[in-house]
């Protein structure tokens, strides 16, 4: 049985017809500045136990950024906090095709509201009802426009 020599980098080519699956740096929303501004002026959603906040911003990236909130008072060790954040980051970044085309200048942040460890798959449920209500309203202040 022989073996075929594999491609150097061949896990990295994609097709141009299938979405990228990533979420870079980029994408985060870390300035205190614009944090403070979309809790000041964003729009609210709420799909328990998710809150979804979210404004249209000219002055950054075309693409969505993101933020992601587990409070304190509802989890005390950092360790369940963090695993939270993780499901939640890893659920937008599997969706995120669905509802954006990358060229929407966006800020979201996203408030994880209970005290229960969540599972993987009710999340993502919740996730995609909330951004396909973001996506929405998005869609008719646009036409309104």
């Amino acid at each position: 049985m022989s073996r075929l020599p594999l491609e150097a980098n061949s896990h990295k080519q994609s097709s141009p017809y299938m979405p990228r699956f990533t979420f870079h740096k980029s994408e985060r929303l870390c300035s205190k500045v614009q944090i403070e501004k979309l809790f000041q002026e964003g729009k609210v959603i709420k799909q328990y136990p998710l809150q979804v906040i979210y404004r249209i911003n000219h002055d950054t990236p075309a693409w969505p950024q993101l933020l992601i909130t587990v409070p304190k008072k509802r989890f005390k060790r950092a360790n369940k906090r963090n695993r939270v954040k993780r499901l939640i980051r890893e659920s937008y970044r599997l969706q995120k095709h669905l509802f954006f085309s990358g060229q929407e200048k966006l800020h979201i942040g996203i408030i994880y509201l209970s005290s229960d460890l969540p599972d993987f798959d009710f999340l993502q449920k919740k996730l995609n009802l909330a951004l396909q209500r973001c996506k929405n309203e998005l869609d008719q202040t646009v036409q309104g426009s």
